[in-house]
């Protein structure tokens, strides 16, 4: 694997490809369809362009990095140039590799994934996922490139979608529950409200576990040492990474909408703070999870 293709260059295509570029040792090449937006620096360390073909002749590995929304034009576009030796990875939230492969047909290694913002540290949280034609070489490309960025695990697909919201959508839940003390992230995170955060790390960890995923305390462990990379050493405020994790009108910013915090702060005054806020947080990600399978 020497060439690695990243088509999209938004919140998660941009980081990623930045963060590769440091590290993988071979090519990097990004395209975008909007000529009207450039590639912020990413000239620098990678190649880039307009021309999802003319890359994507040339790549092992492409990495749709695009909105659900644009997928299939984008599959449309590329799939009769998607040889069988070539690996697909597809990171658009519960666009299911049976549509994948009714699109590119039946030879292309496909693969789909879901990181999040903290692979700007190689502290993301990835879940990995393959159909039925998965090959060696497809499983070890993905697993190789997602492993650089931090941690991954391989699940089943019809796990995604909640993998969705505890890798995706969890760095933005736990920046607006954070947030609500008022505080920056470097004073609340180092020495503000460390039992609220325990106690809220806890929580999530128990639905994690609750959602079919053994490993929930390394999962939630994993994406809030992400945020604090993203918050203290990258200097980022939890509203900007609310910004970078929640697209309008999708999922993550539908959870954040439902999360009261008036009503949040109002618990944590009561006795039995911990049973409310659990049950606050199981109604918003049972509802996130939920609104993925119709989508």
């Amino acid at each position: 694997m020497k060439n690695i293709l990243i088509i999209g260059a938004g919140d998660i295509g941009y980081p990623l490809a930045l963060t590769l570029s440091s590290l993988f040792d071979g090519s990097i090449y990004v395209t975008r369809n909007d000529k009207s937006k450039g590639f912020n620096g990413l000239e620098k360390t990678c190649t880039c362009g307009y021309d999802n073909v003319k890359f994507v002749k040339n790549a092992d590995v492409i990495i749709l990095a695009v909105r659900p929304a644009q997928l299939e034009s984008v599959l449309t576009e590329i799939a009769p140039y998607l040889t069988e030796d070539k690996v697909l990875i597809s990171i658009a939230a519960c666009k299911k590799t049976e549509l994948i492969r009714s699109i590119v047909g039946p030879n292309v290694q496909i693969a789909r994934a879901m990181p999040n913002v903290g692979l700007s540290f190689q502290k993301s949280m990835t879940f990995l996922c393959f159909d039925s034609k998965n090959t060696n070489t497809n499983f070890n490309s993905a697993s190789m490139i997602f492993s650089i960025l931090g941690e991954i695990e391989i699940i089943p697909e019809e796990m995604m979608n909640a993998g969705t919201i505890f890798s995706g959508s969890m760095p933005a839940i736990m920046a607006k529950l954070f947030g609500s003390c008022g505080k920056p992230p470097r004073v609340y995170l180092n020495n503000g409200c460390l039992e609220t955060i325990t106690v809220i790390r806890n929580i999530l960890t128990e639905i994690t576990l609750e959602n079919g995923f053994s490993n929930g305390e390394e999962i939630i462990n994993q994406v809030y040492d992400g945020l604090y990379q993203i918050t203290t050493t990258g200097g980022k405020s939890f509203e900007e990474v609310i910004h970078d994790v929640a697209t309008p009108g999708g999922c993550t910013q539908a959870m954040l909408t439902k999360i009261d915090m008036d009503e949040w702060l109002r618990a944590g005054l009561a006795d039995n703070y911990r049973k409310i806020w659990k049950e606050m947080l199981q109604d918003v990600i049972g509802a996130g999870i939920a609104r993925l399978g119709k989508m």
